[in-house]
């Protein structure tokens, strides 16, 4: 259904899933769906984020959909929103969460880039005092 963009039909059955498996993967599975249709198809980069966020504090870090939605929180955070501080804090809690995944060198190159926002921010906000 969410493949044909029939959307209403398509998040009542993930609410279905949801109110029916709590606390369970799916259920979790089924909000990063949300997430994704509101990252990917509505482009509102905050309600995603919500999802990404809300999945995040109330999963189990050992489900995928929590490991993914870190990262695309950060990616989010960093990409969309300007929230590089924040960006940098979820990519350091993925590095000390995940250190041995295979997104790791990704994070990495990320946190580059945004250590070097983050200097020139820091930088700015000192020559204003």
């Amino acid at each position: 259904l969410l493949s044909d963009k029939n959307y209403s039909k398509g998040f009542l059955l993930l609410e279905n899933i949801i109110s029916h498996h709590k606390d369970e993967e799916i259920a979790a599975e089924a909000e990063y769906i949300y997430a994704e249709i509101y990252l990917n198809d509505f482009e509102e980069y905050k309600i995603a984020a919500n999802y990404y966020t809300k999945i995040i504090n109330n999963y189990p870090k050992s489900y995928n959909v929590v490991k993914k939605s870190m990262f695309t929180l950060a990616y989010i955070y960093a990409n969309h929103l300007d929230y590089y501080t924040d960006a940098i804090d979820v990519y350091e809690s993925f590095k000390q969460e995940y250190p041995n995944d295979d997104l790791i060198i990704s994070v990495n190159y990320e946190l580059e880039s945004l250590y070097k926002h983050d200097i020139v921010i820091k930088s700015l906000l000192n020559s204003t005092k």
